[in-house]
């Protein structure tokens, strides 16, 4: 099998990346933010299914995620699951997943965690958790906060109150992927990056 990340470098030569950008268009910036070698968090909001397809097309380093348990349970994402390396994240021993993110950090790895703690189910930011802090001194390693628009109303989230309750409302919807300086040590509690991701949406809304 192919190791990771070497697997996720091959994965943009097959069809379903490219398709990515064939179905949206990806604007990014920010990305002198993202460090070009050695560990990183990534810290963001969660809007939609599709956002870590669409983190991973805009962005230039392969990237890990953290999922829930819960999603390796289900046939259908199973494979995905395994096959990109999620690290499974179980309500009932959140550090042990942690801890195993912080190893994948500390070589060299660029590591994706959602503070929210799930996807959101009316648009808005939720209260972040502090996991990600943890993490983050744990590896030591920079804590780069992010901010997606335009996956709210689409198919893949939960705009109308449920999944797939509606059809694309245009073709090759604009999305933004906005990265911001890595956190100071003075704002690496919940509310403090909330803070931060929210001001990036509104420098995202100024920018419209």
């Amino acid at each position: 099998m192919v190791p990771y990340p070497s697997r996720i470098k091959r994965i943009v030569s097959i069809p379903p990346y490219w398709l990515t950008h064939a179905v949206y268009r990806i604007q990014v910036t920010g990305t002198e933010h993202l460090p070009e070698s050695g560990g990183a968090l990534l810290i963001g909001n969660h809007l939609s299914y599709v956002d870590v397809v669409v983190l991973q097309a805009g962005l230039p380093r392969a990237i890990r995620y953290m999922g829930a348990s819960w999603l390796f349970e289900r046939p259908l994402l199973r494979s995905a699951m395994r096959w990109f390396d999620v690290v499974p994240v179980a309500s009932s021993r959140p550090r042990e997943a942690l801890r195993r993110a912080a190893t994948c950090l500390r070589n060299g790895e660029v590591v994706c965690l959602f503070p929210e703690g799930g996807i959101s189910v009316g648009g808005e930011l939720k209260p972040f958790k502090s996991g990600f802090s943890y993490l983050a001194r744990i590896a030591g390693v920079p804590v780069v906060p992010f901010h997606i628009s335009g996956l709210w109303g689409s198919m893949f989230s939960y705009y109308g109150g449920r999944l797939f309750s509606r059809l694309p409302r245009r073709l090759r919807p604009q999305v933004r992927i906005s990265l911001g300086a890595p956190l100071k040590a003075d704002e690496m509690e919940p509310e403090s990056a909330r803070s931060r991701v929210l001001a990036l949406a509104e420098r995202t809304a100024r920018a419209v």
